[in-house]
């Protein structure tokens, strides 16, 4: 519900909120054999041409923690590159930061199962 895959482009610019504080537990991409590291496991630079399963991605407009973008940006390069055709679905919300509150939750979850079972009865 919030993709923080853009992880080495978002540890590179400490101009965003929490970005510094967070070295120890993701990396400082500044020092070269944290950066290797950080490159092996960042989930958009390791998309490869793959038959990803549908996916659907929520981002919240106002998220200070990880930009919405992050989700959008991911979602893109995977449909792009996967060899299957989805759906691949961004979901925004624009009312939203990090996490819906608790009025939003169950919407969010109904959403997901009518996602999900679309998906299965898809298959079958």
């Amino acid at each position: 519900n919030v993709p923080f895959v853009d992880v080495l482009g978002s540890m590179s610019n400490p101009a965003l909120p929490l970005t510094a504080q967070q070295y120890q537990e993701w990396g400082n991409p500044a020092q070269s054999d944290q950066r290797e590291v950080m490159q092996g496991y960042d989930p958009l630079r390791n998309i490869q041409q793959n038959p990803y399963p549908p996916m659907l991605v929520r981002v919240g407009w106002d998220d200070k923690r990880v930009p919405f973008w992050e989700g959008a940006q991911y979602l893109s390069h995977l449909a792009a590159t996967s060899t299957r055709t989805g759906p691949y679905l961004l979901l925004t919300d624009f009312s939203r930061g990090h996490q819906a509150d608790a009025r939003h939750g169950l919407t969010q979850q109904a959403t997901d199962y009518a996602f999900l079972l679309h998906q299965l009865k898809r298959v079958n």
